[in-house]
């Protein structure tokens, strides 16, 4: 039976976890036994901020109306049944969308109020201000909620909300 990729990258997010525990049980180690140099706990502590900042990044680009979002349902929403992302013909995202996942963080749709784009600024700028999104709760096991503001069919009363 193939392996989804939806299930590869639970078994990436188990391996760094399993590896970060290894490097801390080896931190103790060494720090209980008194064999490590200050460089030793250097390298250690720049590979533990490493393995937590890393991240996995999928870009799907295709040209208008292509079926990425379409693609990129089957890929992380086919469990849930539904289609999450809009992706039926006349009915496009129509502007970049990023899905992302932060362990520890409540499952929410992070928005960032259109007039921000009038600030010249980039996305990776933007990305670096968490007070100029709009964050909206989501309950992953409400299929229908997270497709209503995929949708955009609640996004004028979300973009007044801060």
């Amino acid at each position: 039976m193939a392996t989804s990729f939806a299930s590869s990258l639970d078994e990436l997010s188990q391996w760094r976890a399993v590896l970060g525990a290894r490097l801390d049980e080896y931190s103790r180690f060494l720090a209980e036994h008194d064999v490590a140099d200050p460089s030793a706990h250097e390298s250690l502590d720049a590979l533990r901020r490493r393995l937590s900042g890393e991240k996995l990044v999928v870009a799907f680009v295709a040209e208008f109306s292509r079926g990425k979002s379409e693609l990129i349902n089957a890929i992380f929403f086919s469990d849930t049944g539904r289609r999450v992302l809009p992706a039926t013909p006349g009915r496009t995202t129509m502007c970049p969308v990023e899905l992302g996942f932060e362990l520890g963080e409540e499952p929410a749709l992070a928005l960032l109020p259109i007039g921000t784009r009038l600030e010249g600024l980039s996305l990776g700028e933007l990305r670096s201000q968490p007070k100029v999104w709009t964050h909206v709760p989501l309950d992953v096991k409400l299929a229908r909620q997270a497709v209503r503001c995929a949708a955009g069919s609640d996004a004028h009363a979300v973009g007044e909300r801060r």
